[in-house]
C-alpha cells in the first residue's frame, strides 16, 4: 500500500487511540455503534498474518473463535494509519448472512493533511472491500471489486502490509481513502449501512442495463434483502415496478410500504405467461437459484 491514501476506525467503548504517520497527516474517523454490543450469532474466523512490530494490540472487538459460532470480546492489533488514513468507530453495520461488519458507516473525527475527499464531521461509509491493485484494467475502470490481483475484503483478507482485515466489529478500522464513500449528513446512518453492500449490489446492475430512465418498466422476482432496495431504487428512478414472489404474504408490504405498481404470484402460471417478460438481470446467490414462473434454471 502506498503511504498516501489509506484511512483508521474507532468505536465508542474504547479510549481514541494516537495515529501517527512518519510523512504526517492521518485522518481519524469517529463512529459510534447503535448499540453496545450487537445480538449475532457468529462472527467470522480470521486468518494469523504477519504484523508490523509498531502496531499495539489496542482494538477492541468481537469474534467467533471455535466451532460454537457465539462472538466473544477480542482485543487484537491493527496497524497504524498512513496519509490518508481514517480511525473510524463504526456507528452502524449491516449484518449479511456470512459476512458480518462488512458495512459500516462512520463520522471523520480527524484528517490528514493529504486527505482530500474527507473533512472532520462528514459522514462516510466503507463497504465490503478495502484495497486493491488500482492498476488493472477494472480498477482503473472503477471497477475494483473485480480487481484482476484480487479485491482486499472488509474481513478475513491480508492486506498488502501483512495485517489482517477483520471486519467493522471492532474499535477502529484502517482502510484506503479510495474505498470509503461520502454519505449526505442529513441520511440516517442506519439506513446508509445496507446500502454499502446490498444496495450496490442491485444499484450498479440497474445502472449498467439503463433501468434508471424514468418510464421503463422492472420486474423484481423476490422481496428480500435484495428486491426491496432495487423496489425503492426502481421507485426513486421513476420506473414501473413489479414484484414477483412465490406467495401472497408480501403484497401488502411490496404495493404498501414500497410502493410498487404491481404484485404478481410467480406460482400462478397463467399470470405470468400474461405478462410477457423479455429481458431478466439474474442476482443468484445460491446455485439452485429459479422461480417457477419463468419455466427454465440457469446454467
Amino acid at each position: 500500500m502506498s503511504t498516501d491514501q489509506t484511512l483508521s476506525i474507532k468505536r465508542e467503548f474504547t479510549s481514541t487511540a494516537n495515529i501517527h504517520s512518519e510523512s504526517g497527516g492521518d485522518l481519524l474517523l469517529l463512529v459510534f455503534l447503535e448499540t453496545e454490543y450487537d445480538s449475532l450469532n457468529r462472527i467470522g474466523s480470521c486468518r494469523t498474518a504477519k504484523m508490523s512490530s509498531e502496531v499495539k494490540e489496542d482494538c477492541l472487538g468481537w469474534a467467533a473463535r471455535d466451532s460454537s459460532g457465539f462472538p466473544s470480546p477480542y482485543k487484537f492489533p491493527r496497524r497504524f494509519a498512513d496519509l490518508f488514513e481514517y480511525g473510524d468507530k463504526p456507528r452502524y453495520r449491516a449484518v449479511g448472512d456470512e459476512q458480518f461488519g462488512h458495512e459500516i458507516a462512520g463520522v471523520v473525527k480527524e484528517v490528514s493533511p493529504n486527505v482530500h475527499r474527507f473533512k472532520v464531521g462528514q459522514h462516510v461509509g466503507v463497504g465490503t472491500y478495502v484495497n486493491s491493485c488500482k492498476e488493472c484494467d477494472n480498477c482503473i475502470a472503477d471497477r475494483e471489486v473485480h480487481c484482476e490481483k484480487g479485491a482486499i475484503l472488509t474481513f478475513n483478507s491480508v492486506d498488502v502490509d501483512g495485517t489482517v482485515t477483520k471486519g467493522g466489529y471492532s474499535s477502529y478500522y484502517v482502510v484506503h481513502e479510495r474505498y470509503c464513500f461520502r454519505i449526505p449528513d442529513g441520511y440516517p446512518l442506519a439506513s446508509a449501512a445496507p446500502l454499502l453492500c446490498a444496495g450496490i449490489t442491485v444499484y450498479s446492475p440497474m445502472i449498467r442495463h439503463k433501468m434508471n430512465q424514468p418510464g421503463k418498466s422492472l420486474g423484481v422476482i423476490g422481496l428480500g434483502g435484495l428486491g426491496h432496495l432495487a423496489v425503492k431504487f426502481g421507485k426513486a428512478f421513476g420506473l414501473n415496478v413489479t414484484v414477483f414472489s412465490t406467495s401472497m404474504s408480501k403484497k401488502e408490504e411490496a404495493l404498501n410500504l414500497l410502493g410498487s405498481d404491481k404484485f404478481v404470484v410467480s406460482s400462478y402460471e397463467q399470470q405470468m405467461k400474461l405478462l410477457g417478460i423479455t429481458h431478466l438481470i439474474i442476482h443468484c446467490p445460491v446455485e439452485d437459484c429459479w422461480h417457477p414462473g419463468l419455466g427454465w434454471r440457469p446454467k
